[in-house]
C-alpha cells in the first residue's frame, strides 16, 4: 500500500499535465517529426513511440534498449528536454553526497534525469517515516526544489 501511494505521489509531482491529448505520429507537424527523427536516430535505436500534445508542446514516450524515455518539443520542432529514468546507483557523486549528508536516514527512490540544452537536473523522491519528499537537484548536488509529499498511510501488510 505504501508503495502505491508513493508511486502515485511521484507521478502527480513529476508527470506531464493530465490535460494532454494523444496524437498519432502521422498527424504531427513535419518540423516536430523531423526533429524527433534527427535527435533520436529513429529506425535504429528508438522503439514504440507514443505522442501527446499539450497546448503547443509535444511529448513522445519511446524505448531505447528497453528503457522508457520521454522527450518534449515545442510547436516549431525545437527539442526542449529528455527525461531518462535513473537508478539511485547511477546518480552523480555530488548528489549522493548531499543525500548522505542532508537526508541521512531517508530511503532514496530511483529518479528521473532531465536533460536540456540549458542544464541537467535530477528529480528524486526520498522517504522517511510517514512522509515523502520530492527533490530536484543540480548535477552538483544543490537542491533546487523540495516538495513535501502526501503523508504515507501506515499499512501492516508492507
Amino acid at each position: 500500500m505504501k508503495r502505491n501511494i508513493l508511486t502515485f505521489t511521484f507521478c502527480l509531482t513529476f508527470s506531464y499535465p493530465i490535460f494532454s491529448q494523444k496524437i498519432a505520429a502521422a498527424d504531427l507537424p513535419s518540423a516536430i517529426s523531423q526533429s524527433y527523427k534527427s535527435k533520436f536516430a529513429i529506425g535504429t535505436i528508438a522503439e514504440k513511440d507514443s505522442w501527446e500534445i499539450d497546448y503547443d508542446h509535444y511529448k513522445v514516450d519511446f524505448f531505447i534498449n528497453k528503457i522508457e524515455y520521454s522527450a518534449s518539443f515545442d510547436k516549431d520542432g525545437n527539442w526542449l528536454n529528455t527525461e531518462i529514468p535513473t537508478a539511485t546507483a547511477n546518480l552523480p557523486t555530488e548528489i549522493k553526497n548531499t543525500l548522505k549528508t542532508d537526508y541521512r536516514g531517508f530511503k532514496v527512490e530511483d529518479g528521473i534525469r532531465i536533460v536540456s540544452d540549458k542544464e541537467t537536473i535530477y528529480k528524486i523522491s526520498v522517504i522517511k517515516a510517514e512522509f515523502t519528499y520530492s527533490l530536484t537537484f543540480t548535477e552538483k548536488g544543490e537542491v533546487l526544489k523540495k516538495i513535501e509529499g502526501l503523508e504515507v498511510e501506515k499499512d501492516d501488510k508492507d
